[in-house]
């Protein structure tokens, strides 16, 4: 069956669809996704930015990784929480990327909390940049669950339904996560092995 044109697509058509349609070949497909999902993927940038601007080159810059990464989707989640991870990851390596910062977004005063227990630092942007550098190390299960919970203010329920996981794996991801994040803030030279991650969580998918 040949690919939907571009005026066969319904209000109907859902996500996965669209996503399939244009890895079936049909290019108008990835262009209606995203017009369809992108006052949801700007808000994410706008809440890692304060600063319009930032969060708007934080966007443009996740539409081209999800665009240059479409062919990797593999329908093990929805498209949207696939989205939402590239964009998610994409603030962070602005983060990385980034010498120093003028502000503090509010939303990151748990992870401050967190920062405040471990070492005493006099300017609170470099603690910002410091904290999100410290996410980068943090293995994706956990980063993404303390993003989701500490970041975007998201409950542990809301977390668990766009992850697809149990709202006790969140929990522990999030409990694993924040002590991590406390313990790469105290010493960062500290080698995590991020990649080990909460192996015994899996089982509770």
């Amino acid at each position: 069956m040949p690919a939907k044109s571009r005026f066969e697509f319904e209000d109907s058509t859902t996500d996965e669809e669209l996503m399939q349609a244009y890895l079936a070949g049909n290019d108008d497909a990835i262009g209606l996704l995203l017009k369809r999902l992108l006052p949801r993927l700007g808000a994410i940038a706008r809440k890692h930015f304060s600063n319009a601007e930032q969060a708007n080159d934080a966007l443009q810059e996740s539409i081209e990784a999800i665009i240059k990464k479409a062919q990797t989707f593999r329908g093990e989640s929805k498209v949207f929480t696939w989205m939402y991870t590239i964009v998610a990851h994409t603030c962070i390596d602005i983060y990385r990327r980034e010498a120093s910062r003028t502000s503090l977004n509010t939303s990151d005063d748990i992870l401050i909390d967190i920062h405040d227990k471990s070492a005493d630092f006099t300017e609170r942007a470099d603690a910002h940049l410091i904290i999100h550098q410290a996410l980068g190390r943090l293995a994706e299960e956990q980063r993404m669950a303390i993003i989701l919970v500490d970041l975007d203010g998201r409950s542990v329920s809301e977390a668990a339904q766009i992850l697809g996981v149990a709202e006790g794996t969140i929990k522990s991801r999030c409990s694993r996560g924040r002590m991590e994040l406390a313990q790469i803030l105290k010493d960062p030279s500290r080698d995590l092995g991020t990649k080990r991650e909460d192996n015994s969580s899996k089982g509770m998918r």
